[in-house]
């Protein structure tokens, strides 16, 4: 995965939008078909930040773990399985947090934004 920051928009959240897209479509589907009037649609991230101390440089590394879970309501619960994301870091910057998998094009991203 390529640096950026973590926001709505990251690649770490495909999976997670997808899942929140197909199931606003998914319940006006339903809610038509069964002549409903209300439904709910729950979208919930689950994160855990994990942390490792570099043994060359002593620099604290961040590395999260994202899980993603979207649950539809609608007369009946369903829900949308979403991929777990872990394996990479984060990293503080001036206006949030960048994630990737590279330290080095990280703080290279931090240094030109």
């Amino acid at each position: 995965m390529k640096p950026q920051e973590l926001n709505l928009d990251c690649e770490l959240f495909g999976d997670f939008r997808q899942a929140l897209d197909d199931a606003i479509r998914l319940a006006m589907l339903n809610m038509m078909e069964k002549g409903l009037n209300s439904g709910t649609i729950t979208g919930k991230l689950d994160i855990t930040l994990r942390t490792n101390v570099s043994e060359t440089t002593g620099e604290v590394q961040y590395l999260p773990e994202i899980v993603p879970d979207v649950n539809i309501k609608i007369g009946t619960k369903a829900k949308i399985d979403c991929a777990k994301q872990m394996g990479f870091l984060a990293k503080r910057s001036l206006h949030g947090v960048v994630v990737g998998t590279d330290q080095v094009t990280m703080d290279e991203l931090i240094r030109e934004g």
